[in-house]
């Protein structure tokens, strides 16, 4: 489930289950939050395809490509996810911001065989700014203030698995622009590879690797891809899904009931965003620590609160200039339904 992904996000996607019996989906989405444009400013934005098309493409090629899985025994899976999170005011410099953010999620997994799946996500987030502050106490006035960010992001996966180990590859695709800006240079990409080995107890433990071409920018991060039980009631696992906003992090739960948990949890969050059509961009880096109260609902509905913290954040312009954010407090609700 998401938890505001804070560089903008504190992305609350987080995990409600222990270690399972079967590892159906590695999903490699998020999140999350970094955008495209034209590594020079002139040309043709006919290089990338606009917006709708790509989002016409996915549905058209999901439609062709999902499976007869309940004949195989592993019928498909559905699941929806709604969350809200807001923050207190951060100093920026000399404004001051908070955030609203609304982010929706459908996902579905589709099983081949006994060892092949495939996987989709399709997202849509939207993110309120409230700045406080004159024209010239951002950046020194070499942005105006921006009041919203559109963020669309569509993945596939495609997982093997045997008897101990998984593998899992997800291309990503994301749109994240400012009201600022045009959506059309907006695009961004990346690729998540994950494997995980199941150890005889049920334990899953593996490594992961994101690799992300941002506006002009290519990264890597590295990640631990775990979800380990600890004991009757503990266990360790990634709260994210690793993609555009950074690693999957890390969380403690305590399983109280079946269905009640309490977690807490950490992770490093990044998001960068377009916010003129001439290619200018900002760069959200921050840490996230939070805590979690999980509600099983029923058996496919859940529902998660969260407070936290977003902390050692800084702004960047890519032109250089940078603004330290202070500390602040956000909290969260995520609600999830399973089809």
């Amino acid at each position: 489930m998401k938890m505001p992904n804070l560089s903008l996000q504190i992305s609350i996607k987080s995990t409600t289950s222990a270690a399972s019996e079967d590892v159906t989906e590695v999903d490699g989405t998020n999140q999350h939050a970094l955008c495209q444009t034209s590594a020079d400013n002139s040309p043709s934005k006919s290089r990338h395809p606009n917006l709708m098309s790509t989002l016409c493409g996915f549905a058209l090629l999901m439609g062709c490509i999902v499976p007869d899985a309940s004949a195989q025994g592993r019928p498909p899976s559905l699941s929806f996810q709604a969350a809200y999170a807001s923050t207190q005011d951060a100093e920026v410099g000399q404004a001051t911001l908070g955030r609203d953010l609304y982010m929706f999620d459908l996902k579905g997994n589709h099983g081949l065989n006994q060892h092949w799946s495939v996987g989709w996500s399709l997202g849509y987030d939207v993110l309120d700014y409230r700045w406080q502050s004159g024209d010239d106490a951002l950046f020194a006035g070499r942005v105006a203030p921006w009041s919203s960010i559109n963020r669309y992001n569509l993945s596939m996966s495609v997982g093997y698995r045997d008897d101990n180990w998984f593998y899992s590859l997800s291309p990503m695709l994301q749109y994240t622009w400012a009201d600022t800006a045009s959506s059309s240079d907006a695009q961004s990409w990346g690729l998540v590879a994950t494997a995980m080995h199941r150890f005889d107890n049920g334990n899953l433990l593996g490594l992961g690797a994101i690799y992300l071409d941002d506006i002009g920018k290519n990264r890597v991060f590295p990640f631990v891809a775990v979800n380990w039980r600890l004991s009757d009631t503990f266990v360790l696992t990634n709260p994210f899904d690793a993609g555009f906003s950074g690693p999957a992090g890390l969380e403690l739960i305590y399983e109280m009931s079946p269905a009640w948990q309490l977690g807490v949890g950490s992770s490093r969050r990044s998001q960068r965003v377009l916010l003129d059509d001439n290619g200018q961009i900002v760069e959200f880096d921050e840490w996230v620590g939070f805590l979690r109260l999980g509600w099983q609902i029923g058996q496919k509905v859940s529902l998660n609160t969260y407070a936290g913290m977003m902390f050692n954040g800084e702004m960047e312009l890519g032109s250089g200039e940078r603004e330290k954010l202070s500390n602040e407090g956000a909290l969260a609700l995520a609600f999830k339904v399973e089809f």
